[in-house]
């Protein structure tokens, strides 16, 4: 007997899940200890051995370019290539999702199969080596930390206190925009000015938000669209240059790229027609002309703008786009899973 809310999804969809349900796989926390799971795919091979079952902390190896050392990752679960996550499960038929610790998303080709193996000393080694070259994980309390050193360091003490409390509206990412942008403003005489627009945008948009991804850049593009707003309504440059806060947040420099301007030029970027998949849609490039500008569509489908140039692109990373025939000058993008040339 099939569930009820089978009715909602679209019958292809639903043909897919019944099958992988048949095919088979298995979940993160039903892998036994001392044990591998080596993953198939239509690419390449995996091998996973478990960190942590409770963070869903994995040291995954694989025959590609991209994973050929032992490299920590937080296994999200599978997907069909879609929204649809069964979270935690390796599936077979299905593309097999992770997060790299160093940042961005792994999505692999469909899976083939999923093999289970008792091997003790494979799977310490995958770990040891996936935890040596790990980047240094920064708590939220360290960050906290950094955040009140900079506050300290770069504010009056009459208005440090104002600066912690209306930072303390906003998730992590959030704060570490606004205390810059607030720290721009001081630097400038416009203090007074930034809080009045915070308080704006919190109304508009910001306070519609759950608190822990409140004000988050890297959220959504229109939470980039209204910080950056904010630069250009106070007459402040985007924080290019902001190295003290670099500096003083280090660990936190993944956090800062959304809102740190990382102008970019052609350079590395290809001069013929290429596509960029990102963690939500792809994007089709037209050949670059002298200037850089180019044509572009997502999903096969012409955005709100049919020209631009390419301002920043990273695999693992976001791309932002210079809009040339549209009322919104810039458009941010989900993490980039892939450049195809």
């Amino acid at each position: 007997m099939g569930h009820p809310g089978e009715k909602h999804i679209d019958p292809r969809l639903l043909a897919k899940i019944k099958q992988s349900e048949k095919d088979g796989g298995i979940f993160l926390k039903d892998i036994p200890d001392r044990h591998i799971v080596e993953v198939h795919t239509q690419n390449s091979v995996y091998t996973i051995a478990v960190i942590d079952k409770d963070q869903s902390k994995v040291a995954i190896q694989g025959n590609n370019k991209y994973l050929l050392h032992p490299e920590v990752c937080y296994l999200r679960g599978s997907t069909f290539g879609g929204s649809m996550i069964k979270v935690g499960w390796i599936g077979v038929g299905m593309h097999l999702e992770a997060n790299p610790a160093t940042g961005g998303i792994m999505t692999t080709s469909s899976v083939k199969t999923v093999k289970i193996k008792e091997d003790a000393k494979r799977a310490e080694e995958l770990v040891k080596k996936a935890l040596g070259a790990a980047p240094k994980e920064v708590t939220s309390e360290e960050a906290e930390e950094s955040i009140r050193k900079f506050i300290r360091d770069k504010f009056p003490t009459v208005i440090r206190e104002e600066v912690t409390i209306i930072g303390g509206a906003f998730s992590l990412n959030g704060k570490i925009a606004i205390v810059t942008l607030l720290e721009s403003a001081h630097r400038h005489g416009k203090f007074e000015a930034a809080k009045t627009l915070i308080a704006k945008f919190m109304r508009e948009h910001w306070g519609y938000q759950a608190p822990e991804v409140r004000g988050d850049p890297g959220f959504t593009q229109k939470n980039a669209l209204y910080l950056e707003r904010a630069y250009q309504e106070l007459g402040l440059s985007l924080p290019s240059q902001e190295q003290e806060l670099v500096e003083a947040v280090e660990g936190l420099k993944g956090a800062l790229n959304a809102v740190v301007d990382k102008a970019l030029g052609e350079d590395g970027i290809p001069a013929k027609a290429f596509v960029v998949r990102t963690m939500n849609s792809v994007y089709r490039f037209g050949k670059a002309d002298r200037s850089g500008t180019r044509t572009v569509a997502r999903d096969g489908n012409p955005l709100d703008f049919t020209r631009c140039r390419i301002k920043f692109l990273e695999v693992g990373g976001g791309m932002t786009l210079d809009c040339l025939n549209s009322p919104h000058p810039h458009w941010y993008t989900s993490t980039v899973r892939s450049i195809e040339k």
